[in-house]
């Protein structure tokens, strides 16, 4: 019955619609009658769990030639250079995958959720609160994907009024879904991880990184209460993190071959992948930006773990942390000790602040090399923080969310500049093309607000 019920599983991840918001359910997930069973089909979707790539294509973490750029995809062109007609009028599944596969998981988080609901057997058992909470950490964890791509950027003094993603929260796929405000749909994903945090067992720690964890589950609060600019939430939920799991890959030990081999490394909590990348950003023409590789020093080991040379100069990207060619978007500690790290500095505790920061910087230098950070000012310490989270989080996805929280501060803005085919190309702060627009067949189909570009 197992093999039958996995079977049937991959079936409908398989064959599932594209067009999420205007998808008919697979009438075969009708027979799913126990806590197993829906065990089994959450157990697909987080193994097939993939993130948006765009956001890292339009960061200003690499650059590439004109021939590279010329013969990239429309979603990788389009996403270089910051266009407002972004797909061109293409709704294929390939252009339009960013927002198609995180809907497409929340689906069966929902399928799941609802089904539990209908049981006769199992309500309350440890093993039906354990699915619970993972279905909630999946529905969660990809609100807030789509949220920093195609939501508005998360500014305390708008965001009950600025528009976010269409929240969904049933598997009633006729049900037509407006944009909730931005304020709305964070508000929603942090219910559903303090509700997974409840729901998991105390005892589940990080067994199976492509599952939820209560760590990972603080982790997730850590980002997002960061992306709010909650810095006291933020801390709280980094220091829960770390009191369930706290274990920082020390770099030296990856030699000699410098190169991450596995994608559950010791520091990984959860782990997903970004979709539709296929190799892109591990490619000998893939730049590395010039200046961010020249920040690195000569004996920070992450120079010679994450670099190789590229063709026919410059640097590209030997070894992504997932282990694999596919970029690394889920959860980890060092970003939880960035995280705290930062939070701690903007709330003037400058010596809990650098303590976290040399923590992490000890365990990427080669051994005896590594001076850790004394007591500057508060400014200084948050710099250099934030300058260590950009080299640390190398094509992590985390990038253009730092970008769209960091430019709401004078301070910390910056404006992206692309040279292509003789033509400039600029990103400012806070503009419009932080938010990428919604697929037209979605607009089309659920009467939403396209967003302005």
């Amino acid at each position: 019955m197992k093999r039958y019920i996995l079977g049937l599983s991959l079936c409908i991840c398989l064959a599932s619609c594209n067009k999420y918001l205007e998808a008919v359910p697979d009438r075969s997930l009708a027979i799913l009658t126990t806590v197993e069973q829906y065990e089994q089909l959450l157990n697909f979707q987080f193994l097939y769990t993939t993130a948006p790539a765009i956001p890292d294509f339009g960061s200003d973490d690499y650059y590439l030639s004109e021939q590279t750029w010329l013969a990239s995809s429309i979603r990788i062109k389009n996403a270089y250079s910051w266009q407002s007609d972004f797909y061109e009028g293409n709704n294929s599944s390939g252009n339009t995958q960013d927002w198609n596969a995180p809907y497409n998981n929340i689906y069966y988080a929902n399928v799941v959720l609802d089904g539990l609901e209908t049981l006769k057997e199992g309500k309350g058992t440890v093993k039906y609160n354990e699915v619970k909470g993972h279905a909630l950490f999946l529905r969660a964890f990809q609100h807030y994907q789509l949220e920093e791509v195609f939501g508005q950027p998360y500014r305390p003094e708008t965001a009950i009024t600025e528009l976010g993603i269409p929240l969904k929260l049933s598997s009633d796929l006729t049900e037509r879904v407006s944009r909730a405000t931005v304020a709305t749909v964070f508000k929603q994903i942090i219910q559903d991880l303090e509700k997974a945090a409840e729901l998991l067992p105390a005892d589940y720690q990080v067994l199976n990184k492509e599952r939820a964890s209560k760590a990972a589950v603080y982790a997730l609060l850590s980002r997002i209460y960061l992306t709010m600019q909650d810095y006291g939430k933020s801390l709280a939920a980094a220091d829960e993190c770390l009191k369930r799991y706290n274990t920082l890959l020390n770099y030296a030990d990856l030699a000699p071959a410098y190169k991450f081999s596995f994608p559950d490394n010791d520091e990984v909590l959860f782990v997903t992948r970004q979709g539709g990348t296929a190799g892109f950003f591990t490619k000998t023409n893939t730049w590395v930006d010039t200046l961010l590789f020249l920040s690195y020093d000569e004996a920070d080991l992450r120079k010679q773990v994450f670099f190789k040379d590229a063709i026919p100069n410059g640097k590209s990207i030997k070894s992504m942390y997932s282990g694999t060619s596919g970029p690394f978007s889920g959860l980890a500690l060092d970003e939880v000790y960035l995280n705290r790290a930062e939070c701690r500095a903007r709330l003037s505790d400058k010596v809990a602040a650098l303590a976290d920061l040399n923590m992490l910087l000890q365990h990427r230098f080669e051994p005896g090399f590594f001076t850790p950070l004394t007591e500057e000012t508060a400014t200084d310490i948050l710099r250099k923080i934030l300058q260590e989270r950009r080299k640390e989080l190398l094509i992590r996805g985390t990038r253009w969310t730092d970008l769209r929280r960091l430019n709401q501060d004078p301070a910390f803005a910056v404006t992206l500049r692309r040279l292509i085919n003789g033509q400039d190309y600029t990103l400012p702060p806070n503009s419009p093309k932080y938010t990428y627009p919604i697929p037209s067949k979605e607009v089309t189909f659920n009467n939403l607000y396209q967003n302005e570009r």
